[in-house]
């Protein structure tokens, strides 16, 4: 059961400040939990409804959960609505570990930048985009959205527990790893990407810019 002493844990998760301090986040809905087990979220407690538990989509994280020797705590639709952020609860709620990301040594050999992406939606669109074409590391602006917003996690659909880094860094910092990185920028004047020829075992970086303003000034010389 969702106990009132778990609704309020799971209410501070909602804030940054607190998800900084346990280390922990929300997931909601079946997809999002499904894909983040799949990609090795470490689940600390599951909480589902009768309904969905005795749906096929119940059986299917049953078994998974089963598998992990984790047990699924019966609760009613009513609380877990207390502490979603969807309109439309689909019976599920997990409390999970933030993945750990690595720090920078060594630049990877494709990386992506995301220069000040503010909207939550559009951040978990990149990360999502970026795990399906297997880049493995991410680095953010001090000015994008934080990456562990329960919106960016809904829109990340367990991307981000696929990363090997997701760093807040700036691009100098960057480019201070490896002299002879490539990067790259996405801009409207820009050359057509399949015209754009280099060799894949040169290490590169693709910046991509804001919704609203691009590349930021500081970075287009690069």
């Amino acid at each position: 059961m969702l106990s009132n002493s778990d609704i309020k844990d799971l209410k501070t998760l909602q804030q940054k400040k607190y998800r900084d301090q346990k280390k922990e986040l929300i997931l909601e809905g079946h997809r999002l939990i499904l894909q983040s087990l799949k990609l090795g979220a470490e689940i600390n407690k599951v909480w589902a409804t009768e309904d969905y538990l005795d749906s096929m989509h119940g059986d299917e994280i049953g078994r998974l959960l089963k598998e992990k020797n984790i047990n699924i705590e019966k609760t009613s639709l009513k609380s877990i609505q207390r502490v979603s952020n969807s309109q439309n609860s689909q019976g599920i709620i997990a409390k999970v570990d933030c993945p750990h990301y690595e720090p920078l040594i060594e630049m990877p050999y494709h990386s992506i930048f995301l220069d000040d992406i503010s909207d939550p939606g559009n951040m978990g669109a990149l990360l999502r985009t970026a795990h399906w074409f297997g880049i493995e590391s991410v680095f953010l602006s001090s000015q994008c959205v934080d990456v562990f917003n329960p919106k960016v996690i809904r829109s990340g659909m367990g991307a981000h527990f696929y990363f090997k880094q997701i760093n807040v860094i700036s691009i100098n910092e960057i480019l201070t790893k490896d002299d002879n990185l490539l990067v790259m920028a996405g801009d409207l004047k820009g050359e057509v990407i399949d015209e754009f020829c280099f060799q894949s075992e040169n290490k590169w970086i693709l910046v991509l810019g804001s919704e609203a303003h691009g590349i930021s000034s500081s970075i287009e010389p690069y």
